[in-house]
């Protein structure tokens, strides 16, 4: 068979393509298993030889993306993005419009650095309180915030994995590295334009809808009601409530203050903690280990002396039976019966009880305990309890938050003054904060996105396939003659839209990939800068504002925020053309084209 395609190689290859990218849009696959199946198809077909297959691992581009990936989880293990977006909330109760300004710019400075899946995954709860204080529609903020980290990837090389790919692609075919910034003045203008246009836009376009959101417990920690009890003089007693930066964290809602034998449920901003004092708080589990790590304040309930062990933590559900009948949290005696605390207590979309010793259990609650291995042991025999199991959130770390944030920062000064390739200097800042605890490897390894490097690695192969076919050249000889009655502009104009088309229904990786090599021989035909219809690819790859399903950030907020379909197509239109049109304005002018 293989013998019967050698006449028509380039054809069969273009049609392959054409049939992987339908499959693309079907979804009957996750998108990784269908690229990887493409790629095995040409090696089969002998349309990529075995070496060149190998070859491609030797690209730089998806080692670099997945050491950003665990750079980004270095960031979020210490709290980095936490503390920010606490920030920002702070400044959101005294002005809140100034707040709204400075969340717009903070995701896309952020989105500009760093892998913007997490950013946006941490600033919709944020986006949420935030609607909440300007009196606004939650539905109103959520798809800006997509968009804007969108719109931030664009501004530096590292800005999003599809940067950094199309770069490696086009280094595969002679052109000279892209530096870290070479292409922040257009990515400025775009972001510039792309910002007015929503605020210009946005209150005709963008829903306000005033319903419930998501819900974002199913994605995020649960929130568990405990308390803090102040044990002596030190940082939680020398200033009020409201300027202790410990109680800033966005995973933690203060309820309650407990002081002089009564509980304050509002207006407690002002009152400074005493010894003995407490707080009863809603909070994530993160956030409650992050507070147990600190001197002077305990977590939760008091337990009996121990021995000596580590302690751990877990989360245990309340099993059916007596228990169902309200039984309070305090009768059960668990830290005197096992030498263990309660942490915090949880139940699905209510707040469980006024305080914590309060509680009364209802089957399914769920327990944060912390206790030896010993004791905690002891406690899953018996009935009151099921499904003991360790927890799986971790303490921040934000005594290494400097850590991270300098690993970041060298990795970034140093590429832009081109002491060393941005992909090797990433992989060395790895290994460093790994050695220096800023994260965990199990964390490290697990914030790579492996499916995105398969996808990554198995469309490298059929780009290299198209390429080895003669494919690239077919689609070049077949679009040269109307490219070239064109302007350059028309011809930028015509790769970004292609780009951008594809990208709101097909993964923008895999349409990287494809469209390099196309756009790089195309412009050596036409004798335009070939940098410049590369640029073209990756800011069309990446503008998908027109669906839900383009672009990671958009799924997540269309899930948070209850988004129609519709929403994002009137909305996204727009912005696909005006975005458009400016990016590639700037193109033509920055490259001279």
């Amino acid at each position: 068979m293989v013998e019967l395609l050698a006449g028509y190689r380039a054809e069969v290859a273009l049609g392959l393509v054409i049939a992987l990218f339908a499959m693309f849009v079907w979804e009957k696959y996750p998108a990784d298993v269908t690229a990887a199946g493409g790629a095995a198809i040409f090696i089969v077909l002998g349309f990529v030889p075995p070496e060149k297959a190998m070859a491609v691992y030797s690209n730089s581009a998806p080692l670099t993306i997945g050491a950003m990936f665990v750079l980004t989880g270095a960031l979020v293990r210490t709290g980095v993005l936490e503390r920010v977006a606490g920030v920002v909330l702070d400044r959101s109760r005294r002005r809140p419009k100034l707040a709204l300004a400075v969340f717009l710019l903070t995701t896309l400075g952020a989105s500009a650095f760093m892998n913007n899946t997490p950013v946006v995954l941490v600033l919709i709860p944020i986006a949420i309180r935030l609607a909440a204080a300007l009196d606004l529609a939650a539905t109103r903020l959520l798809i800006p915030i997509s968009y804007a980290a969108i719109l931030g990837g664009t501004l530096t090389l590292i800005g999003t994995s599809t940067n950094l790919l199309v770069d490696g692609v086009a280094r595969t075919h002679g052109l000279e590295p892209f530096s870290l910034f070479e292409i922040t003045p257009v990515g400025l203008a775009t972001a510039l334009t792309g910002i007015l246009t929503m605020l210009g836009l946005g209150k005709l376009l963008l829903p306000d809808r005033r319903e419930d959101t998501g819900d974002l417990d199913s994605r995020d920690e649960a929130e568990f009601l405990s308390e803090l009890t102040v044990l002596a003089d030190g940082p939680f007693t020398d200033k009020p409530i409201g300027e202790i930066a410990d109680f800033k964290q966005t995973g933690l809602r203060i309820v309650g203050v407990r002081t002089e034998g009564k509980v304050i449920r509002k207006d407690f901003q002002n009152i400074a903690l005493k010894k003995g004092d407490g707080l009863i708080v809603l909070a994530k589990s993160a956030v409650l280990l992050t507070l147990n790590d600190r001197e002077g304040v305990r977590v939760g309930q008091r337990r009996a002396a121990t021995g000596s062990g580590e302690r751990i933590v877990v989360e245990a559900v309340v099993a059916p039976g007596r228990l169902s009948h309200g039984t309070l949290l305090s009768s059960l005696s668990l830290g005197r019966r096992f030498g263990v605390r309660v942490m915090g207590a949880h139940r699905n979309r209510h707040v469980p009880g006024p305080d914590l010793s309060n509680v009364r259990l209802r089957p399914a609650d769920k327990l944060l305990i912390e206790g030896t291995t010993e004791a905690l042991d002891e406690l899953s025999h018996q009935s009151e309890l099921v499904s003991v199991t360790r927890s799986t959130a971790r303490a921040f770390r934000p005594t290494k938050a400097p850590l991270a944030l300098l690993a970041l920062g060298l990795v970034v000064v140093l590429a832009a003054f081109d002491v060393m390739d941005i992909g090797i200097l990433a992989m060395i800042a790895v290994p460093t904060i790994l050695i220096l605890r800023c994260i965990d490897a199990d964390e490290a390894w697990g914030s790579i996105d492996g499916g995105i490097l398969i996808l990554i690695f198995s469309m490298l192969v059929v780009g290299k396939g198209l390429e080895e076919t003669g494919a690239v050249t077919l689609i070049v000889n077949a679009v040269l003659p109307v490219m070239s009655e064109v302007s350059p502009f028309f011809v930028l104009l015509l790769v970004y839209g292609l780009s951008s088309t594809l990208t709101e229904f097909i993964t923008n990786n895999a349409v990287a990939v494809i469209l390099t090599p196309i756009a790089i021989g195309l412009a050596q035909q036409l004798g335009i800068e070939p940098r410049a219809l590369v640029v073209a690819i990756m800011f069309g790859a990446s503008a998908s504002f027109a669906t839900p399903i383009g672009y990671q950030t958009n799924t997540l907020v269309y899930g948070a925020g209850n988004y129609r379909f519709s929403d994002f197509v009137k909305i996204g239109l727009p912005m696909n053309v005006i975005v458009g049109l400016a990016s590639c304005y700037a193109i033509y002018l920055y490259y001279g084209v």
